[in-house]
């Protein structure tokens, strides 16, 4: 027998609006008892031409929000991002599991730095925006101001923007003027990014066990 590892909570569309150029932020009602902590994802399942397809996307929104954002970056080649960034309207049903991943904040006092490629800044906004106090940095890379979401939140939290079409990536350089309070460093964005900051941050002696890693695939 096979058994679905998904519980599905089928959700009418309440908002589709553009986070940047090329990146939106859909927006559905939380399920009553539906419980996730920011950093966590879920499984979307929409039907196109048909077909059930499955995408992970971060939740953006606060854990105690009225309402479920998830934060999707359009790739030309992606049927799935490309539906939700050109064709899905306000009541179009979609389907969203139960929440996973640890990639959360940890109970401690340390400082914490979040180092985001690209629409990996989902689950940090999502951390941004609960409130609790907290001591946390945040880079963002970006290529440009265009591709910046969230701009508004993100000034008000102090972010810096990395905008690589003006200046190189993040490298140990900067990263090192963030390290020496010893925060727990998360990063996340495409493996290529991860990767790049995980050896980055080994040139400067941050062990494995100080950086926590997400990774994602646009589709």
């Amino acid at each position: 027998m096979i058994i679905d590892p998904y519980t599905w909570h089928r959700l009418p569309i309440r908002s589709v609006s553009f986070a940047s150029s090329d990146t939106v932020a859909v927006r559905v009602d939380k399920p009553t008892g539906y419980d996730f902590r920011a950093g966590q994802y879920a499984v979307a399942r929409v039907t196109i031409g048909g077909q059930p397809l499955m995408r992970q996307y971060s939740f953006s929104s606060a854990p105690n929000d009225s309402q479920l954002e998830l934060l999707i970056q359009h790739q030309p080649d992606g049927v799935v991002s490309s539906w939700f960034c050109k064709t899905a309207q306000v009541g179009d049903v979609i389907e969203i599991s139960q929440p996973f991943g640890g990639f959360v904040l940890e109970d401690t006092e340390r400082p914490v730095l979040l180092v985001a490629g690209r629409v990996g800044v989902a689950p940090f906004v999502s951390m941004l925006r609960e409130s609790a106090p907290r001591s946390r940095s945040l880079l963002y890379s970006v290529k440009s101001d265009e591709q910046v979401c969230f701009p508004d939140l993100l000034t008000t939290h102090h972010a810096t923007i990395v905008k690589t079409e003006e200046r190189p990536r993040i490298d140990a350089s900067m990263l090192k003027a963030h390290i020496g309070l010893k925060p727990i460093i998360y990063v996340c964005g495409s493996k290529q990014f991860v990767d790049g900051i995980a050896s980055e941050l080994s040139t400067l002696g941050v062990g494995a066990h100080d950086i926590r890693r997400e990774l994602f695939t646009l589709q």
